[in-house]
């Protein structure tokens, strides 16, 4: 499931709202309708944010603070700005110390969030950039040698390069499911995508987005290989994600619905 953006539009009154890194709203589309629904329970009075795009489950405070400032011209003070103080799992390095979550500070040194330390991370950040080659060329590979190239890659990964609850774990493990399900081993995809889940779960708020999105493939995979029972409960799992943040009229609603209907009929 992927997005491609198609073109842009002026909205006036939802141009009236704020930049937050941890927005209180998904605006999302119907026809050529925009729908802004709370996707948490605001009080009267409350100030409705938008994200303008950096997200604090998915970049540093720095990293957010550059690109607001480079795009939008402000500083952003929103809530996760002002008392951030720990960091998620979503881009960490495995500190060579404690193996806790570490942070490049710069190009070939990270520090460790956890134990503090300073080390030369150059041997990690290597390694990094031959893992990101890989994913570049993987459709050039078969789907056999894809499995056996991100498979190893993961093993690299996983052995003190990043974090074990890093996004770029749950990655390629999502890229192994996929090319598990082209040659029809749906056990194994479904297996894969488990093991990916687990790590997201730890990494974006419950209730999110990215987690409905997950639910939702994991759940057609279940049902393509006839685990019809567990396929109905990561549907309902999406279902309940995407009620949060879209209305009933929204493509995904829909989608899912249909989905959870069907399923319960073959129970």
């Amino acid at each position: 499931m992927t997005e491609r953006k198609l073109a842009s539009a002026i909205y006036p009154t939802a141009s009236l709202m704020n930049h937050s890194c941890k927005p209180n709203i998904t605006a999302s589309f119907v026809g050529s309708s925009l729908v802004v629904k709370n996707s948490v329970d605001l009080k009267i009075g409350a100030e409705v944010c938008n994200c303008y795009g950096p997200q604090y489950k998915k970049m540093e405070k720095s990293e957010r603070q550059k690109s607001l400032k480079t795009q939008y011209y402000f500083d952003c003070d929103c809530v996760p700005c002002k008392q951030e103080e720990s960091i998620s799992f979503y881009k960490c390095l495995c500190c060579v110390e404690c193996q806790g979550r570490a942070l490049l500070v710069s190009e070939s040194r990270a520090r460790c969030h956890d134990c503090h330390v300073e080390y030369d991370a150059s041997r990690q950040v290597a390694q990094l950039i031959d893992y990101k080659r890989l994913l570049d060329g993987i459709e050039a590979l078969s789907p056999a040698q894809a499995i056996k190239a991100l498979r190893k890659a993961r093993e690299t990964l996983a052995s003190g390069v990043v974090h074990k609850n890093s996004i770029e774990i749950a990655e390629l493990l999502d890229k192994e499911a996929y090319y598990h399900s082209i040659i029809g081993n749906r056990n194994l995809s479904a297996e894969n995508l488990m093991a990916s889940i687990a790590i997201l779960e730890k990494i974006y708020d419950e209730g999110s987005i990215e987690l409905g999105r997950e639910y939702h493939k994991i759940s057609e995979v279940l049902y393509n290989a006839g685990n019809c029972s567990q396929a109905l409960s990561f549907a309902t799992k999406a279902k309940s994600v995407y009620t949060l943040h879209f209305s009933h009229d929204n493509e995904l609603v829909k989608d899912i619905s249909k989905l959870c209907v069907g399923l319960k009929e073959l129970l």
